[in-house]
């Protein structure tokens, strides 16, 4: 069977691959030079480094992206940290929220009961919480944003500002006021109560390229797929229901069963259809992210990353020879110019980090991605997932999975989804 994936992206890359690996023949179209979508590597000629656009950070829950690495054979391009994650104030004072391997859940309550960034009255009212999010399977937050629903609960102003909101805008890229609650207690139920391994972060150990994306190629051309670079879809000519011809940039395609579209959704309205119209096609608020990695003379911090509290610069990820600053929600820091955010920026290091002088610095990349993500906010479970009345035409992308924010692991199950739905089509069809 001839499957034709339209999106280079991770959903796409993810598709192609689980669906090279069950038989089928792929081609992969992409209109961009490059595979990887919004997460990619690039190298910096003057400092002799390749580096991600961002900090993509995995979670151990992340069980479709963890098969999808196992399948193109990248288990070793990554590697899994113990949940200790130093939380630092413009005092330079540091705690941690730590656990340690056993005993678990258990190991989670001690986490949080010594987590001295917050007063003993904070800590008691997030555990609190936390266990009612793993007991209450209801959904009584249908309509209630984070911040209503940890009001709500109990929570205090400071577990709200050191606490909720770190978890909030690093796990949805979304401010609490914005964000649906019933999906940050999903969210917080696959990292905290989905095994012993759940709430590990997961970092690639050099970058996505060589995580992901050169070995996807390499298993799809080695199971007898197509990749096409460059090519940009412009029009699907539609019969009876079905999609009978595909028309690019480059040549016209009509030897196909099915197509999968891993695009985002906005780019739906940049292909013509004839003989039939989609209809419903989502509209999203988009949250920004910025990334600002500082090549080094010299490195002086000592943690793999830092949760910096009390300012719009929200991590520090430590490379070495590198740094990457990252801001997510970053609406307010993204319009800046670059000379006024890197002052800003300097300041804030130095004011957090004693050790930090910005003489340290000898090259600079800043990366503004304004449409990293969909907003996650409360009318995204009150739709029904995004379908088309297409026979032959499959949707995948993070966007597609109402129950989960915008992450790789929502990005890579929606193309194990539809691998799924492919194979069980033509098993059923007998073909």
């Amino acid at each position: 069977m001839k499957i034709i994936v339209v999106g280079g992206g991770l959903t796409g890359l993810a598709a192609s691959v689980f669906l090279s690996e069950k038989g089928f023949n792929v081609t992969l179209l992409e209109a961009s030079p490059r595979l990887g979508g919004r997460a990619y590597s690039i190298y910096n000629a003057k400092s002799y480094i390749e580096y991600d656009n961002g900090q993509h950070l995995l979670m151990g829950c992340y069980r479709s992206t963890i098969r999808f690495l196992k399948i193109i054979g990248a288990q070793a391009e990554i590697k899994s940290m113990p949940l200790k994650v130093p939380f630092i104030t413009p005092n330079s004072k540091i705690s941690y929220l730590r656990a340690v391997d056993d005993f678990y859940p258990l190991n989670l309550i001690d986490a949080i009961l010594n987590f001295s960034t917050v007063n003993w009255k904070s800590r008691i009212r997030i555990l609190e919480l936390m266990l009612k999010v793993k007991f209450d399977k209801g959904n009584s937050e249908q309509n209630e944003s984070v911040y209503q629903w940890l009001k709500e609960n109990r929570q205090t102003e400071e577990s709200i500002e050191y606490f909720w909101q770190v978890l909030c805008i690093g796990a949805l890229n979304s401010d609490i006021k914005k964000s649906s609650a019933l999906i940050f207690k999903n969210v917080l139920r696959k990292i905290f109560f989905s095994g012993t391994d759940g709430y590990k972060f997961i970092l690639p150990r050099k970058n996505l390229r060589t995580m992901y994306i050169d070995k996807s190629m390499n298993f799809i051309l080695s199971n007898g797929g197509t990749i096409n670079m460059s090519e940009r879809l412009l029009e699907c000519g539609i019969e009876e229901g079905v999609i009978k011809k595909i028309i690019t940039t480059r040549k016209i395609y009509d030897n196909f069963d099915s197509v999968v579209f891993a695009i985002p959704a906005h780019a739906f309205h940049k292909i013509k259809f004839t003989g039939h119209q989609l209809k419903n096609i989502p509209a999203f608020e988009y949250s920004p992210i910025l990334n600002i990695h500082l090549f080094l003379k010299e490195n002086p911090f000592t943690e793999p990353y830092y949760a910096l509290l009390g300012t719009d610069f929200h991590w520090l990820f430590n490379h070495g020879r590198y740094v990457s600053i990252t801001s997510s929600s970053a609406e307010k820091l993204i319009k800046k110019n670059n000379t006024d955010l890197l002052s800003e920026l300097y300041s804030n290091l130095e004011l957090f980090f004693p050790i930090f002088n910005r003489k340290l610095v000898h090259n600079v990349k800043v990366m503004k991605e304004k449409r990293a993500t969909f907003v996650p906010a409360n009318g995204r479970l009150k739709n029904s997932v995004f379908d088309s009345d297409i026979k032959n035409l499959f949707i995948g992308g993070d966007w597609t999975i109402p129950e989960l924010p915008a992450t790789i692991e929502s990005a890579v199950l929606s193309a194990e989804i539809i691998s799924r739905k492919i194979e069980n089509l033509y098993r059923v069809n007998g073909r």
